[in-house]
């Protein structure tokens, strides 16, 4: 299992080829990033789509990757270039990279639709949050929040 509190998170913010694997993506951190693969940080990847995601970590014995893909939606990563054209990363705190995540802009934390969010029935929610009944209560954990 990968302890992520003790590690540092660097996610790449340029689009990746999600076809990539290990070497590949070691190779982008190694080249690109300029940055150590075998450092034991976790290298984040979100491919062209945004609908998918790669982490790239190494544990001491081998690489670890990890892929998520949404099944509707997609990740917001904030678009940031370097003058010398080599992608930019931001490093992420843990708070960061669980609300890029769940949905949440990483930069303008922000609450992205994409999916519901069901609460157990004896939940009783913090002040700013509001509960709506619909089928299910669902909470808005943004309350400035618009629907598209």
């Amino acid at each position: 299992m990968i302890n992520v509190t003790a590690r540092r998170l660097f996610l790449c913010a340029q689009p990746m080829d999600m076809r990539k694997g290990i070497d590949g993506l070691a190779s982008i951190v190694l080249s690109q990033l300029q940055l150590n693969p075998s450092s034991g940080d976790i290298f984040i990847f979100v491919g062209r789509r945004a609908s998918s995601l790669k982490a790239l970590c190494w544990d001491g014995d081998g690489y670890w990757l990890c892929t998520r893909r949404l099944a509707e939606g997609r990740f917001l990563v904030p678009h940031l270039e370097r003058r010398d054209g080599r992608p930019a990363t931001l490093e992420l705190s843990e708070v960061e990279w669980h609300l890029l995540l769940d949905g949440i802009v990483v930069r303008d934390r922000v609450l992205l639709r994409r999916h519901r969010r069901t609460l157990p029935e004896d939940h009783v929610p913090a002040a700013p949050a509001q509960i709506r009944s619909e089928e299910a209560p669902m909470i808005d954990v943004n309350p400035a929040y618009v629907p598209c």
